[in-house]
């Protein structure tokens, strides 16, 4: 743990452009590992990509979509856009994620649902936001009674009735959910019609349904891993006539349309597989229950062989990865093992943890504790073993391929399939994986099939990096950051804010933990003395101010923000928002609950907990967004009473996706802001002054930000694609509704010495610039160079941008844009020439300056850009300076800093880092082939 800072005395950096960095490494930032992925069967976006599921070890789920780059930049990859957060103070890891659609009376049509199984006795199903599709409301009440109000997290929850559920899967009919349970048995959680619930035979004759038993005959051994065959087609007995009619019909419609138009009423579940823990995978017959066939696998001598994953491939072959490191396919009708279907391409004694099928249903890939994926693929009528890749440095926990096969739907997508895999590491892998064929196969000795035959395999470009080659053996993989993303908006915690803010004023460094706050004082560098003996141990340059844990908090924390003077501190959970007030004694920083923050909110005698929150720059006032969609001005003070200036009720200003200024918000299909809606939402003309209670009514509408302008005179919130204002000054009831964004929002800045003019970074790497007196976005060619050239310096980076401030200098103000991997600065230039001159293309705007010092560090146009294929001169305007660097990696924060004790007011750069070497300090050992004599 490392500070790196500018020492340099007041006079040099005042006559130096260059901006100090304070580069902090200190700061226990800890990310939580992947454990589980999942799939929807079904694409969320114009872009033909699936959403996707991250199941994390703290019990978090992230829901993230498909990013694609702006204006044919690189595609981002797939991006957090909400977080479903565990309602309980102990939370458990996500062990497995399931998608399934299903259909109902009250929701309509393909409904996508979200169950999960956290290694305890219950199955959970997660409420998802109507964004994704028709959503039927379920509500998790709070565990106070005082506090009744819907929690957008957990839906609902079923107990197994067997104790410890093992594994999970969903019927390929989105029927069923199969849960080996800790006794032995199989049970089905019937699914269908919205029903959540053990399955039923009166249901099922009711439904005229007996392909499925509640529960199987119990086996004598622990079931780990299960996977459905592929659905029956049912037969049906049809007259000459109807054979004649099905004939015409086939004749005038095309084999696409025919099988898209198929209906899941036409279609059996067929059988179930299943993993053990006895050298043994057992195949049921769904309408008894009972073992129809075993399949055995070769133990060792002295124990015995765990099936820890099993798959059926479209035409019915068995598929089993095991603890001894083999990977076997059992022939569909006999039952038998392969004659070429048994490899073992991992280490030995690697287990197989998961198994997935590609795209075209003829590739399998396989993740085992060795850190390596090998891909499988079926070329003529053999399986071939075509590449194993080490993508991982520690366990490969989940491996899955999108687009998702689907077992009815035979129309193959157009897109490029992508193996997205998940590791212990932190890290998700993204790989392209094309399928192979005969001439793109590595063959022995490290050669390779020529770039024309591989290509014609392509069906588009490479979505994942700049390489030609899109099948697995031949391509590049791409790592997506493991820091936390500050862009992630969460069911409650989407404040943009993320897990680190900084107090400038006060050089604090405040990082908010599961269920605790943290705030680490940044102090200046001491002066090297001259002295005959150096000091035994010198004294690090930061140091822990506080380390407060809620004890009485009832969910992890969601959200916090510190005043600009660091004198107040609001922390929320998933039900309270609570302040305190801090004071320093005797060299102590300690905190002190203001009550009266409390009380102001009716007879709940708590204020509700809050998605986003920030102060005006004198500490005054404290504005909330709560669950409802309210925004809360509020007067606190640490010695006096506070109390609530104004509350609006963002639902009347964010009314469905997508919204143009000057045009009433259209409804789209009944719901607010992506959000399911029982009643109709009222006009933007209407006062939003009401009541809690009426309020919670509405339909939710999460605020991911909240920035105040410099002068106090607008709140800026973000609500999803929207973005709108409020008036601090008359302090109105209607908001201003600016132009809605083309995808989410990652953070807002306002300039410091142009109040009016707001910088907005996206998701897919531009920004715009927004004028809130005008309420639209900015046409000044100044403005528009600005967007323009960030757009172009940023269009070949991969990872997108998570966050963006502006920075006072001595030589103006300068906008800093980062991601996890690089960091961009734009600096204005002053007595601008009509053409561009060389002499301002300088680091940040000082001319000719080209040196990097290890204390005062210049982001300059260095060889590191040049490699990466970027032209500085290219990206800079007449008005603006850009520059770009790679050198800090992975970026968790970035802002504004004045370390204490500072003898000069001028502010820094705080860039906080989180290396991978100090998270690997707390992974346990990574698996190692424990080799014996001889081998």
């Amino acid at each position: 743990m490392d500070v790196h800072m500018s020492g340099m005395p007041a006079s040099a950096a005042s006559s130096s452009s260059s901006l100090p960095i304070h580069r902090l490494r200190f700061l226990p930032v800890s990310p939580s590992a992947p454990t589980a992925l999942a799939l929807s069967p079904e694409p969320v976006a114009a872009t033909g990509r699936s959403l996707l599921a991250i199941g994390r070890q703290n019990g978090s789920i992230d829901l993230c979509t498909w990013v694609a780059g702006h204006h044919g930049a690189v595609a981002k990859g797939w991006l957090p856009q909400t977080t479903l957060l565990p309602s309980g103070t102990s939370p458990k890891k996500i062990e497995s994620l399931a998608f399934a659609i299903t259909s109902g009376e009250d929701y309509g049509p393909n409904k996508l649902r979200l169950f999960s199984v956290s290694g305890g006795s219950m199955l959970t199903e997660h409420y998802l936001p109507a964004e994704y599709g028709p959503s039927a409301r379920f509500a998790q009440r709070s565990a106070s009674r005082k506090s009744p109000i819907e929690i957008p997290g957990t839906a609902r929850i079923l107990s197994s009735q067997g104790g410890v559920i093992w594994c999970m899967s969903v019927s390929p009919l989105a029927r069923y959910v199969a849960l080996g349970c800790e006794d032995g048995h199989i049970r089905m959680i019937d699914i269908r019609d919205n029903r959540f619930e053990h399955l039923s035979h009166t249901n099922a004759a009711k439904a005229g349904v007996g392909e499925c038993v509640a529960k199987t005959d119990m086996a004598k051994t622990r079931i780990v891993s299960l996977a459905w065959g592929p659905p029956n087609k049912k037969q049906k007995t049809l007259t000459p006539a109807q054979k004649a009619r099905t004939t015409a019909a086939a004749q005038t419609t095309s084999d696409s349309d025919s099988d898209s138009d198929e209906e899941e009423d036409d279609w059996t579940e067929s059988f179930l597989l299943a993993g053990t823990t006895s050298s043994l995978a057992l195949i049921y017959a769904l309408p008894t229950g009972r073992v129809s066939q075993k399949l055995l696998l070769p133990k060792a001598r002295n124990e015995q062989t765990i099936v820890w994953s099993v798959t059926v491939l479209p035409d019915k072959t068995l598929v089993t990865g095991d603890s001894l490191g083999f990977v076997t396919l059992y022939d569909a009708k006999s039952r038998v093992p392969l004659s070429d279907g048994r490899f073992q391409v991992h280490d030995k004694g690697a287990d197989i943890l998961c198994l997935t099928v590609g795209s075209d249903g003829k590739t399998l890939y396989s993740g085992s504790v060795d850190q390596k994926v090998s891909e499988f693929a079926l070329l003529g009528k053999k399986w071939v073993h075509t590449a194993t890749r080490r993508l991982h440095a520690h366990d490969v926990k989940a491996v899955v391929v999108d687009p998702p096969l689907s077992p009815i739907r035979t129309q193959r997508s157009t897109i490029t399939p992508i193996l997205i895999s998940a590791s212990a590491d932190f890290n998700l892998v993204l790989t392209p994986a094309a399928p192979p064929s005969e001439g793109s196969i590595i063959k022995s000795k490290g050669k390779k099939a020529g770039k024309t035959g591989e290509a014609a395999q392509s069906p588009s470009s490479n979505p994942v990096s700049s390489n030609a080659f899109v099948t697995f053996a031949s391509t590049t993989q791409r790592r997506m950051p493991y820091v936390p993303a500050a862009s992630a908006g969460s069911s409650l915690a989407g404040s943009g804010v993320g897990d680190v803010s900084l107090c400038s004023a006060r050089g604090w460094a405040v990082l908010r933990t599961e269920k605790a706050i943290e705030i680490w004082e940044v102090q200046k560098e001491a002066a090297p003395v001259e002295a005959a003996m150096p000091p035994a141990q010198p004294s690090a340059p930061y140091r822990c101010l506080l380390q407060m844990e809620l004890t009485k908090r009832r969910s992890r924390l969601v959200s916090h923000s510190v005043s600009p003077d660091g004198q107040l501190l609001a922390v929320s959970d998933l039900y309270e928002t609570k302040l305190y007030s801090l004071k320093v004694s005797l060299g102590e920083l300690q905190p002190r609950k203001i009550k009266s923050f409390s009380t102001i909110f009716g007879a709940r005698q708590e204020a509700p907990a809050s998605s986003a929150m920030t102060f005006t720059a004198d500490g005054r006032l404290a504005f909330a967004s709560w669950p409802t969609g309210s925004v809360y001005i509020v007067s606190v003070s640490a010695t006096a009473d506070c109390s609530i200036v104004k509350a609006w009720s963002a639902s009347n200003a964010v009314q469905g996706r997508r919204a143009v200024t000057g045009r009433g918000a259209a409804k789209a299909n009944g719901q607010v802001n992506g959000h399911s809606n029982g009643q109709s939402a009222a006009s933007s003309g209407s006062e939003s002054d009401s009541d809690e209670e009426d309020q919670g009514n509405k339909s939710m509408s999460r605020i991911d930000h909240l920035v105040v302008t410099p002068d106090l005179q607008f709140l800026i919130c973000t609500a999803g694609q929207h973005i709108f204002s409020y008036n601090l000054d008359v302090l109105s009831p209607h908001p201003r509704l600016l132009p809605s964004l083309p995808c989410r929002p990652v953070g807002i800045a306002c300039h410091p010495n142009n109040a009016d003019v707001a910088a907005v970074a996206l998701q897919d790497g531009s920004i715009r610039i927004v004028h809130l007196e005008e309420g639209a976005s900015s046409e000044q060619p100044k403005w528009k160079s600005l967007a323009k050239a960030i757009a172009n310096k940023v269009a070949s980076v991969r990872d997108g941008p998570s966050g963006i401030k502006w920075v006072n200098s001595p030589a103006g103000a300068i906008l800093v844009l980062h991601g996890a991997t690089w960091l961009l600065t734009a600096r204005e230039n002053p007595n601008v020439p009509l053409q561009g001159d060389s002499s301002v293309a300088g680091v940040n705007g000082a001319a000719g300056t080209r040196r990097r010092t290890r204390l005062a560090v210049e982001l300059t146009s260095s060889s590191e850009d040049d490699r990466q294929g970027r032209d500085g001169a290219e990206a800079d305007s007449p008005w603006w300076t850009i520059r770009s660097t790679f050198r800090y990696q992975p970026l968790v924060h970035v802002g504004p800093l004045r370390p204490m004790g500072s003898e000069t007011s001028e502010e820094g750069l705080a860039i906080i880092e989180r290396p991978f070497f100090e998270l690997a300090r707390d992974l346990g050992g990574a698996w190692k082939r424990q080799r014996k004599f001889g081998q």
